[in-house]
């Protein structure tokens, strides 16, 4: 008795561990992966799920998780081709708006500031009731700011400010308020002060002006960033950069 019910165990966990079929793939396995940050895990998921889904708006769906992960995992060209397809597969507004705020964030998270500008003011004005508004408004607002538009940039903020008050944006905007208004190049982030601190006593020792700035993220925990240089010019930083 004692071995069958070891042999029925055994073979319980070995079910239990099996990898997903192809055919069993769902779009609420690839939303549990990207949830959970398996980015290259949601890519692999949604190359098999798009295969065999004969659902157009899943698959739509699915590929703008597979746009979003190459986004996160710095791969920009390759979210952008990704983005596209789902943008050009004439989705529902919603899909078609969170594609676009995607697609804006691969031009700001390269550097490309300007496009990243030019294309959230082009979503504003296709979009001007969009139930993502108040997320064009903070694209806006990164966007000017990073172009040292400071006016402009403050004016979205504001925005945001008094017309969606209670929106998970409005963590962002009270930051980049608090923020001085220059260009630095940030070289590192730590959870541990002390990591920080070491940091900036070695590139100051190299005669960097290099200092710490602490910021909170929206689940309380902490980080201490460390920053190089004051300029007033964008240039200038990413000279230094």
């Amino acid at each position: 008795m004692l071995r069958a019910g070891f042999v029925c165990l055994l073979l319980v966990f070995c079910l239990a561990t099996l990898p997903v079929k192809a055919a069993d793939v769902t779009l609420a396995d690839i939303q549990t992966a990207f949830v959970q940050k398996e980015y290259t895990k949601t890519k692999e998921l949604v190359e098999t799920f798009v295969t065999r889904s004969t659902d157009p708006k899943e698959k739509i769906e699915a590929l703008y998780f597979a746009g979003v992960s190459d986004l996160w995992l710095g791969q920009y060209l390759l979210a952008r081709k990704t983005i596209h397809r789902v943008i050009d597969a004439k989705p529902d507004r919603a899909m078609h708006d969170k594609a676009s705020l995607a697609l804006i964030d691969t031009y700001y998270m390269e550097g490309d500031y300007r496009e990243a500008l030019m294309r959230a003011e082009d979503l504003l004005e296709r979009s001007s009731q969009s139930e993502f508004l108040s997320s064009i408004y903070l694209k806006l607002a990164r966007a000017h700011l990073k172009l040292a538009h400071w006016k402009k940039g403050r004016e979205y903020l504001q925005k945001i400010i008094g017309e969606y008050p209670n929106s998970l944006e409005r963590y962002h905007v009270d930051q980049l308020l608090q923020e001085n208004q220059f260009f630095a190049v940030q070289v590192g982030s730590f959870q541990e002060r002390v990591k920080a601190e070491t940091s900036v006593e070695s590139l100051q020792s190299k005669g960097e002006y290099a200092y710490i700035v602490e910021t909170a993220a929206e689940d309380g925990k902490k980080f201490y960033r460390v920053r190089v240089g004051k300029f007033t010019v964008f240039g200038d930083a990413k000279k230094l950069e």
